[in-house]
């Protein structure tokens, strides 16, 4: 199971790293379509990721000119990849940590399968 466990973070390292921009750029519209007001946003992302979050906001206004109070923020607790949208109705958290963890339990479904089988 951990052989498992590190290739998927591996996997996710390389996909992050090679498609770290369509990455963001998708986590972003996610989390925008997600969140009912788009007008006052405060966006965390890893601080090597905010000067790219910020040009992709500015595409983003263009596209809805509702969207004119926001704020990119860049956070070194975050890893590089994961974004998180505040607005007053709700937070959105888009962190690979937060993702990880919707991982986690399949990978250990995944592993209490295959340790059941192998007893037969």
């Amino acid at each position: 199971m951990a052989l498992i466990r590190m290739a998927v973070e591996k996997t996710l390292k390389v996909e992050m790293s090679e498609n770290r921009k369509a990455s963001l750029e998708s986590l972003m519209q996610e989390a925008l379509d997600r969140l009912e007001s788009q007008r006052q946003l405060k966006i965390t992302c890893a601080a090597e990721d905010a000067e790219d979050l910020d040009a992709f906001l500015k595409i983003i206004q263009e596209r809805n000119p509702s969207l004119k109070y926001w704020s990119v923020k860049g956070d070194p607790a975050l890893a590089q990849g994961g974004v998180v949208v505040e607005a007053a109705e709700g937070k959105i958290d888009n962190s690979v940590a937060t993702r990880w963890q919707g991982v986690e339990p399949i990978l250990d479904q995944l592993a209490a399968t295959v340790t059941d089988t192998s007893k037969d």
